[in-house]
């Protein structure tokens, strides 16, 4: 759906330009006209472009920094759950006992 929306947008100023070309060189200016026309053209588009990845780069890093809030939230719940299985181990072992080791001959 993103990429159907940029090409949207890309088409829209492809179109833009193409509507100033053909209006400059309708209008029956001189190439020197028509060519800052063009470039005036261009430079619009480069800005308008422009402003669209920083939009985007911004959503991209708001993301992120909700991502590295979200995974420091996810760390510490982690390390409250391995403190807590910690505390319990011995706990375990002293209701049942030291851990077993292997039954066959050999094992420890």
């Amino acid at each position: 759906a993103r990429l159907a929306e940029e090409r949207e947008k890309l088409m829209e100023i492809s179109n833009m330009l193409r509507a100033d070309l053909n209006r400059a060189m309708a209008d029956g200016a001189s190439p020197a006209a028509s060519r800052d026309a063009a470039e005036a053209a261009a430079e619009r588009a480069t800005r308008e472009v422009g402003a669209q990845y920083e939009a985007k780069l911004g959503e991209i890093e708001g993301a992120m920094r909700e991502l590295i809030s979200q995974n420091r939230a996810l760390k510490a719940e982690l390390r409250r759950w391995t403190s807590l299985d910690a505390a319990a181990l011995p706990l375990a072992e002293s209701r049942d006992g030291p851990p077993h080791t292997s039954d066959r001959p050999g094992g420890s």
